[in-house]
């Protein structure tokens, strides 16, 4: 295979002139697939195309066919980052990097929260704003939980990291069913490989060593711009769970990431 060696000085300045030399005719912005063309091979995003009948910068008359080639080239070309102005460097193939940028742009709604921000700014915001239980870190794939059910709050949420990405537990009570509802959200900071499962054990402090009280695994689910809602969630019953809280007031439990 071809392997090309340059310093990132260089490979920046490749990846700026490729995009000087890639932009729309009409909107000249980065050219958007479908691509057409003019006569003499000017380039249009297929959606500022119809805006024209000839070229706009040799009058040329427009093809009606697309740019086939040119569109197999462009996909291949390395492209700064949409958020470089925002402090971010990377250079990559498309969709290899941005949908995962921490520097994009993402918003909240927890809670019709309507926070919005850099996703690198978001755990500042759900720690100080939104998480109301405990947790602790006792290993890279396992944390200590401790939920307060028996307060007035009716939802509780939380942050875990597993990988370098970002995983929030949204926790809601239902007291007229008499529900506990779990929730994860996974937000990816880089393109991932995995599906993540989290296994949640529930157990009474001062049970028997080993003994698993209440156990479930649920499967998170990705959010790369939006904490969306959804109605996949796990059900627990309220009544079964207050049977576990200990003398603190606290139901205890360990999560335990997996990667699938």
């Amino acid at each position: 295979a071809l392997q090309i060696v340059m310093d990132i000085k260089s490979l920046h300045d490749l990846v700026m002139y490729l995009e000087e030399v890639t932009r729309c005719e009409v909107c000249f912005d980065s050219l958007n697939s479908p691509i057409m063309q003019c006569s003499r091979g000017h380039a249009f995003c297929q959606s500022c195309s119809s805006q024209v009948t000839q070229c706009p910068k040799c009058e040329a008359l427009m093809l009606p066919d697309k740019a086939i080639q040119l569109m197999q080239i462009i996909e291949r070309i390395p492209k700064l980052c949409n958020y470089k102005n925002r402090g971010c460097s990377k250079v990559s193939l498309a969709g290899d990097h941005e949908p995962y940028c921490i520097r994009r742009t993402f918003v909240c709604s927890l809670d019709s929260c309507k926070w919005s921000g850099e996703v690198g700014f978001l755990i500042d915001h759900l720690d100080k704003n939104h998480c109301r239980y405990k947790y602790k870190y006792i290993s890279k794939e396992q944390t200590a939980i401790h939920y307060s059910i028996l307060d007035q709050n009716n939802s509780y949420h939380s942050i875990h990291v597993v990988d370098g990405n970002y995983f929030i537990f949204i926790v809601t009570k239902d007291e007229t069913k008499q529900l506990f509802q779990q929730r994860v959200k996974f937000i990816p900071l880089e393109k991932y490989r995995y599906n993540y499962y989290f296994a949640i054990t529930f157990f009474k402090l001062g049970s028997n060593p080993g003994e698993i009280v209440f156990k479930h695994t649920m499967k998170s689910e990705v959010c790369e711009h939006k904490m969306e809602d959804s109605p996949h969630c796990m059900n627990l019953p309220l009544d079964e769970l207050k049977l576990l809280v200990g003398p603190t007031g606290n139901l205890d439990g360990i999560v335990e990431a997996t990667r699938m």
